[in-house]
Order: structure tokens, then C-alpha cells, then sequence
């Protein structure tokens, strides 16, 4: 019967480890893989090795979560560049609703340090008024009413670009910061 349990604890092992990698949402695949280290643990205690059990159990399931989850949850936040008390874009908080993304607002007191943050990809988009901000301007087409929300994303954004376009409308246009040699602004 013992060899079994053995089959059964070694069948499970790729499976885990095949549905982990499977999974689309990082929050489940984050759970398949602490499913995965159980099932290591399972293994080594029942092959009698319990001191390999152990250190898989604290480093292999315990620490590796915990790292994995501080890593997906840093990597789900969106910084959206604002002047003054601004509200930001309704396509960015559709965008952070739809994706289970956070916006973390970042103020800037004026257009000439948004613009540097955006440039250096200190934030991935602003949301400005298009009146205010016209070191922007060579960016839309000129007849835009100068209190128009506009979105610029960071040149880094490329894959914010396609799910805001999908989500934006007529009234908040959406363009990505490209550099100078490429047509935008420096």
C-alpha cells in the first residue's frame, strides 16, 4: 500500500507544476506553485527524508511565496503622473479596474516635472489637461480644446497602449511618448 501513496504523491508533482504554469492570473498560479512545494514536502517525508522536507517546506514553499507574491503584487501598479489636484483619465482607471491593476497617483507641482518623470519613465502615463501642458502639444493635432484630458503614456507603456486605445473614447485621446529621432518630443 505504502508504494501507492508513493505513485500517487509523484504523479501529482507534474501535474501541479503543469497546471501552475497554465494558469493566466498570477495570483492562482502563485497558489499552484506553494500547492506544488506541499506536494515536494509530501514526497520527501514519505521517502524518510524528512530534513530535505523541511528545507523545502521553508525555503522551496515558504520563501519563494512570499518573494513571488511581494514581486506580483510591485509589478501590478500603474503610476499615473498628475499637476496639482487633477483626477485622472476615465480610460486609466478602466484600464486598472478591468486588469486588477493599482493607480498610485504621483503629484507633480509643475508641466516641466511631469514631463522629465514621464520622459524618465518615473511614471507610466499622464493625465493632463491639454491646455496645461504645451511642451505636449507636438504630440496631438493642433485643434484640440485646451481643456481636453489627454493620456500620454511613457515610452515604455507599449503594452498599456493597445488596452487604452481599446478602452478610451473620442473625448480622452491616448498617444505614447516617443522620443525626438522618432517623431515625439525631448
Amino acid at each position: 500500500m505504502n508504494g501507492w501513496i508513493e505513485v500517487f504523491i509523484v504523479a501529482l508533482l507534474p501535474l501541479t507544476a503543469l497546471f501552475a504554469v497554465l494558469q493566466t492570473q498570477a495570483y492562482s498560479a502563485l497558489v499552484l506553485r506553494g500547492m506544488m512545494g506541499v506536494v515536494a514536502v509530501l514526497l520527501y517525508t514519505v521517502l524518510g527524508a524528512p530534513d530535505v522536507a523541511l528545507t523545502e517546506a521553508l525555503v522551496g514553499t515558504l520563501l519563494t511565496v512570499i518573494l513571488y507574491a511581494v514581486t506580483v503584487r510591485s509589478t501590478q501598479v500603474v503610476r499615473v503622473g498628475l499637476l496639482a489636484d487633477r483626477a485622472a483619465g476615465v480610460a486609466i482607471k478602466q484600464l486598472c479596474k478591468t486588469h486588477k491593476l493599482s493607480m498610485r497617483k504621483v503629484v507633480f507641482p509643475g508641466e516641466k516635472e511631469l514631463v522629465e518623470a514621464l520622459k524618465a519613465g518615473r511614471v507610466d502615463a499622464v493625465c493632463v489637461e491639454f491646455g496645461l501642458a504645451p511642451a505636449l502639444h507636438p504630440l496631438f493635432p493642433p485643434e484640440q480644446p485646451a481643456d481636453r484630458l489627454i493620456t500620454v503614456l511613457a515610452e515604455h507603456g507599449k503594452w498599456h497602449e493597445r488596452k487604452l486605445n481599446a478602452l478610451s473614447s473620442e473625448d480622452e485621446p491616448i498617444v505614447r511618448l516617443r522620443y525626438r529621432e522618432r517623431g515625439g518630443i525631448r
